[in-house]
């Protein structure tokens, strides 16, 4: 799930020393904008009410979503988000809380839950960057979705290894794989 975070040591040892190093990424995947709003869309449920539909349409028609946005200005999105969250968190909380202090500090390790997950989801959708074109071998199990060659990479090797999902870990088929890779290497 961090195969597009992990791009950015292959890509700064590259500006470093001048040479592409290979970045070997295990059931890799990117999160196209669709499903950062479906998650954002699930996340608002949570928080239950009617006036959380009004909250996605208000980010919604904002543009928030597109493309152009988590590319230009992730960070919009997110903070957008975190705010919409926070509200609702401090709303649900009003009842069993005392004080304005103390809302705002319950209702953080909630609102920060869902933000980790969707600044990862952004990440993600921008795994096109940075380009350091060095070599991808994508180690997938046999139900992986995601096929395609690997954003900033210059080649991609895919291997798919006949196992569940949660097994590739475990499984000496993707030791071999990474091993063969590397040894080539």
């Amino acid at each position: 799930m961090a195969g597009h975070l992990a791009q950015e040591a292959p890509a700064l040892l590259t500006a470093a020393r001048g040479s592409a190093p290979p970045l070997i990424v295990l059931n890799g995947a990117s999160s196209p904008a669709s499903e950062i709003e479906e998650e954002c869309s699930r996340t608002f449920e949570v928080f239950g009410d009617t006036s959380m539909d009004a909250a996605l349409d208000a980010v919604r028609a904002k543009g928030l979503f597109a493309g152009d946005a988590l590319h230009g200005a992730p960070q919009r999105t997110v903070d957008e988000i975190r705010g919409v969250l926070r509200h609702a968190a401090v709303r649900l909380l009003i009842e069993d809380v005392a004080s304005t202090d103390d809302l705002e500090e319950s209702a953080a390790p909630l609102v920060d839950h869902y933000i980790g997950w969707l600044a990862h989801l952004v990440a993600a959708h921008n795994n096109t960057a940075p380009r350091w074109n060095g070599e991808t071998p994508h180690v997938i199990s046999r139900d992986h979705p995601y096929r395609e060659d690997w954003p900033g990479a210059s080649a991609t090797g895919t291997v798919v290894v006949e196992c569940e999902r949660d097994r590739l870990l475990g499984t000496p088929a993707t030791r071999e794989a990474i091993l063969g890779f590397l040894f080539r290497a």
